[in-house]
C-alpha cells in the first residue's frame, strides 16, 4: 500500500490530511471506478493528482478520494481487478457526509444472483 495521506496539505478548515475517514475494498479497476465517479459524487467537480488522488473543494467543504490497486481475485480462469478506496471529508456535517456516502455506495453497487 502507498504511504499515508500527505501531511503537508491542509484542508480549508485547517485540518491536516491524516488517515482516511472511510476505506473500502472494491472489485473493479481504475477505469470503471472513474467512469462511475461523476454520478457517485453527485456531479461535484474534482481535480486529479496523478491517477490515484481525486479531490473536490467548494464552499468550505472538501472530499478526497485515494485509490490504490490491490492484487486481483482469481475465480478459476477469471481475474477480478480490485482497488482500495479511501475517502476523507472536511467541512461536512455528519448528515451531509452520510448522504454523500449513501449516494457514493449506491453508484458502485452491483447486482448478483
Amino acid at each position: 500500500m502507498d504511504a499515508p495521506w500527505p501531511r503537508a496539505t491542509s484542508w480549508p478548515s485547517g485540518r491536516r490530511w491524516a488517515v482516511a475517514d472511510r476505506a473500502f475494498e472494491m472489485t473493479l479497476g481504475p477505469a470503471e471506478f472513474l467512469r462511475l465517479l461523476p454520478a457517485a459524487v453527485g456531479g461535484d467537480s474534482y481535480t486529479r493528482e496523478g491517477s490515484a488522488v481525486l479531490e473536490h473543494r467548494a464552499e468550505g467543504r472538501c472530499w478526497r478520494i485515494r485509490l490504490a490497486p490491490l492484487p486481483p481475485i482469481h475465480l478459476g480462469p477469471i481475474a477480478l481487478e480490485r482497488l482500495q478506496v479511501e475517502l476523507a471529508f472536511s467541512g461536512y456535517s455528519p448528515e451531509a457526509e452520510e448522504a454523500f456516502l449513501d449516494r457514493f455506495m449506491r453508484h458502485y453497487q452491483r447486482g448478483g444472483g
